[in-house]
């Protein structure tokens, strides 16, 4: 939701709730955004200023890029601005070389390898040991940023995991 929805969504709106007096749900947890720009100024659907899901449809990307793209240029600490240039170069060098190569280098692995069953752990090296707890440390510091509502932060620690795995599957 965006910074200028806030006074509504956490004044106004839970108020008539209140007073309907029929037990709705109230809110929790609000998480509000800066903006996110078309170009020189905000997204505007009046002004058919942006890029909205009917226009999406219509474009190469799935659903999921599109949920990727947005998400990793969510503007949780000021202002961001939405670019073409920064959809094809997140999704091709972010989405797909690295989180996609990662997936489809251990899933090839375990085919080609196990017979596509993972067998039950063995001894670590010191390495892999390593690699373990590093990757643990991550997904500890993935839940805290989700808990805490940073989701762009988020997805770069689990975007981040994968290139540790792509790095370990090099090796």
């Amino acid at each position: 939701m965006g910074k200028d929805n806030t006074p509504f969504h956490t004044i106004m709106f839970p108020a008539e709730l209140l007073g309907a007096d029929d037990h709705y749900t109230l809110l929790h947890r609000l998480s509000v955004t800066e903006y996110l720009q078309y170009g020189d100024g905000k997204f505007s659907k009046s002004r058919n200023t942006g890029v909205f899901g009917d226009q999406v449809q219509g474009t190469v990307l799935p659903p999921y890029a599109w949920r990727y793209v947005l998400l990793a240029n969510r503007p949780e600490t000021g202002d961001t601005v939405f670019s073409w240039d920064d959809v094809a170069s997140r999704n091709n060098a972010e989405l797909l070389n690295t989180v996609g190569n990662f997936f489809n280098r251990s899933l090839n692995f375990v085919a080609d390898r196990f017979g596509g069953v993972l067998p039950a752990p063995t001894e670590y090296t010191d390495a892999e040991r390593a690699l373990f707890d590093d990757v643990s440390a991550r997904v500890r510091d993935y839940c805290a940023k989700h808990e805490a509502c940073a989701q762009r932060d988020a997805l770069q620690v689990a975007v981040d995991i994968a290139v540790l795995g792509n790095k370990y599957m090099r090796a």
